[in-house]
């Protein structure tokens, strides 16, 4: 028994500065309350010119009164999972609702009368769109979610001005039905607007049709009103549009309208470009197999990478059959010198349908037991070959080279999503490789020379190709730190003792800035200061191994203050005076503190300003000078040990000697003789002696008189 149903009472709101009315009315609920709208392969909803709302049984034309929409007698559609109908008052400004839970619709006043005979809910956005007929046909709509009118959105252009209706795909694609034409519009607006929506012409139907209403059975089929006075509705090969079968319902009026809450299956081809080999290489899409409709390709332009525009399609398709997206070479583009992959996508249930590489996507649409349909997108990841470049670096004997990401081995590589997927072993050690090109090298132990090792690249599509490493292990010399005093040669026999490996030699050296270092034909170098200079001196040296590999290091050489030992000979009973410091170097820059100048007590081992020396004489420190003053008669060498301080706060030491002769004496025998006395022979000696003296003179004075010539 049908119930009557009491609708909102009148109320005047204003929505987005859109004033419309919620009117009064009652509606017969024809059918249960307490569930959706079916949406299954085998229902369809149709709407008579009274305003009823039909469902039909799509294999038997059985039909079922869902309820009466009137005065909305037009425009009829579904929202996703069936949640709800909408219609719209043809010429008139009433959409009416119907909410199958509950059992009761709804009545809304819209701000402005229009034609409407198309009318469909966009399962993306949940908007009812209307639209009226001609070949400009007027675009508007109404969001449900916000309860809101939104008023025209845009005018479809290109349309032939006959009777029709439309639908959505999932994906949010508008297909409008104008005559015995189908067509694609592939963006709708979702706010107000007059947008320019061009109508793309994909399918033709058989001869003779006039269709009010178009619906999608969720295997992919299309269902057609054959006209609004006729009771006939035909299943359509999407496709093909060859009728494959058709249905009568059983109600003694025809529908003017047709929709269902499935969507059409549809396919799609594009071209992901990661890059190009030359900037002006393009590529054409073209989606094909069962008949498929035209435009059913795409050709790309610019310069840009990523996913390219236009896609080719969307077309629609069938479950269960095969399909091909080709990607074709467009002017002057090679396409064996790119990597190409591809895969198919069902994005209703973001499931992937196949994959593969090449420039062939083939595929069989999966089959559907929902409303969903299949929106299947097939995707070409188009990429320049990737290539391997070889690499180069160094590392020191013994030493394991880790080598990061950022300087890895594919840093210099090209390719889409590259990654390092193996390498070959090196010779002379062993490495880790990590996928991501970073790795991990150790050369073998004392091995020094070139090492290689292979690795391979793969991109995102499978293709791969290898690049070679070298790593060169070099030998290590050690900088060196040696010290010599001032004015005092250093002879460097040991530079290679800490290098690695020691058995290396000495090549060459370079020169110091303050000295001379000279390679000594046994290997070692000798290091001379200049004169009278202090502080650091350095010089390079290469060393190199039996194979001549080599190394540099540098020898730091610290030429330090000095002091230099001092003698002097002195006049017996005289006291000697010595200069130390006028022979010793100060640090460099600095010069001596004379208040420091001390010697040694060789007793208390104290460094003091005077020593006595018992029998030998007194050591006396005054100024830069060193005095000795020998007590009487002594002969020998003294010496004493001083150290002076210079401004820097080195000290130094050295030791004075001071050379004092015995006295001179003549050999005598001591014999006593009368007359003589204890002077003897010694006084005799000494006569002899001076008389000798006294001849010798005369005879020089006679030999240099002149000579004077006979006359």
């Amino acid at each position: 028994m049908r119930s009557r149903i009491a609708k909102i009472t009148v109320a005047s709101l204003v929505l987005a500065g859109i004033a419309f009315a919620v009117a009064p009315s009652t509606r017969e609920e024809a059918s249960a309350a307490g569930s959706n709208l079916v949406c299954d392969q085998n229902t369809l909803y149709g709407i008579t010119s009274a305003g009823d709302v039909l469902q039909i049984d799509a294999t038997t034309g059985a039909t079922t009164a869902v309820d009466s929409l009137s005065p909305a007698t037009n425009a009829l559609g579904i929202t996703q999972n069936g949640t709800q109908a909408w219609a719209f008052q043809n010429n008139g400004t009433t959409i009416v609702s119907y909410d199958p839970l509950s059992g009761t619709s709804s009545s809304i006043v819209t701000g402005s009368s229009q034609p409407a005979i198309r009318g469909a809910v966009n399962p993306v956005t949940n908007i009812f769109y209307y639209a009226g007929g001609g070949t400009n046909a007027r675009l508007a709509a109404y969001d449900i979610d916000t309860a809101t009118e939104i008023g025209q959105v845009g005018t479809i252009t290109g349309l032939g001005g006959n009777n029709g209706d439309m639908a959505f795909g999932s994906d949010g694609t508008l297909y409008v039905v104008d005559g015995d034409k189908v067509y694609q519009v592939t963006s709708v607006p979702d706010t107000a607007g007059a947008a320019n929506l061009a109508a793309s012409e994909i399918l033709t139907l058989p001869g003779g049709t006039n269709s009010p209403g178009i619906a999608y059975s969720s295997d992919g089929y299309l269902f057609l009103a054959a006209s609004s006075s006729s009771s006939t509705i035909y299943k359509i090969n999407p496709s093909s549009g060859a009728s494959v079968g058709s249905i009568t319902i059983s109600t003694a009026q025809a529908v003017v309208d047709l929709a269902t809450c499935n969507y059409a299956n549809s396919l799609r081809g594009q071209v992901d470009l990661r890059s190009r080999v030359t900037t002006t290489d393009q590529f054409g899409v073209v989606n094909s197999g069962n008949g498929i409709g035209t435009p059913n390709s795409a050709v790309t332009s610019g310069n840009l990478v990523g996913i390219q525009s236009p896609a080719a399609g969307p077309n629609l398709t069938l479950g269960g059959l095969n399909y091909t997206v080709t990607l074709t070479a467009v002017g002057t583009t090679d396409l064996t010198k790119y990597s190409i992959g591809w895969t198919c996508t069902n994005l209703t249930t973001s499931l992937q349908v196949a994959t593969g590489t090449g420039a062939i996507a083939a595929f069989t649409n999966p089959m559907t037991s929902t409303a969903d349909g299949t929106d299947v997108v097939c995707t070409f990841i188009a990429a320049a070959l990737p290539k391997a470049v070889d690499d180069a670096y160094q590392t020191s004997i013994g030493t394991t080279h880790s080598e990061p990401l950022a300087t890895g081995l594919i840093k210099n590589d090209t390719g889409a999503s590259i990654t390092v997927t193996g390498n070959t072993a090196p010779a002379h050690g062993s490495v880790t490789v990590n996928p991501d090109g970073s790795f991990d090298y150790t050369p073998t132990a004392g091995y020094t020379g070139d090492d290689t090792f292979d690795y391979t690249i793969t991109d995102v599509n499978g293709t791969t190709s290898t690049g070679t490493v070298t790593i060169h292990v070099s030998p290590v010399a050690v900088d060196d730190s040696y010290s010599t005093p001032a004015d005092t040669p250093l002879n460097i026999s040991d530079l290679t003792a800490n290098d690695t490996p020691a058995t290396m030699t000495v090549k060459s050296v370079t020169t110091p800035l303050h000295g001379t270092a000279v390679l000594n034909g046994d290997g070692t170098v000798t290091y001379t200061p200049d004169a009278g200079y202090t502080g650091p001196d350095t010089f390079d040296y290469v060393a190199q191994t039996a194979g001549g590999l080599t190394d540099t290091a540098t020898v730091t050489i610290s030429v330090s203050a000095s002091a230099v030992d001092d003698q002097k000979n002195g006049t017996r009973d005289t006291p000697t005076t010595l200069l130390p410091l006028a022979n010793d170097t100060p640090s460099a820059g600095s010069s001596f503190d004379l208040p420091t100048l001390r010697i040694k007590d060789p007793g208390s081992g104290a460094w003091v300003s005077q020593v006595t020396v018992a029998s030998v004489g007194v050591w006396t420190v005054s100024s830069n000078e060193l005095v000795f003053s020998p007590v009487a008669g002594f002969s020998g060498t003294p010496s004493m040990r001083y150290e002076i301080t210079d401004l820097a706060g080195t000290t130094v030491s050295a030791r004075a000697t001071v050379f004092y002769p015995q006295a001179a004496t003549l050999a005598y025998t001591n014999v006593e003789r009368p007359g003589v006395g204890a002077w003897g022979i010694g006084v005799e000696a000494m006569l002899l002696g001076l008389a000798l003296v006294l001849f010798a003179g005369i005879r020089r004075r006679r030999q240099a008189a002149p000579k004077h010539r006979a006359a």
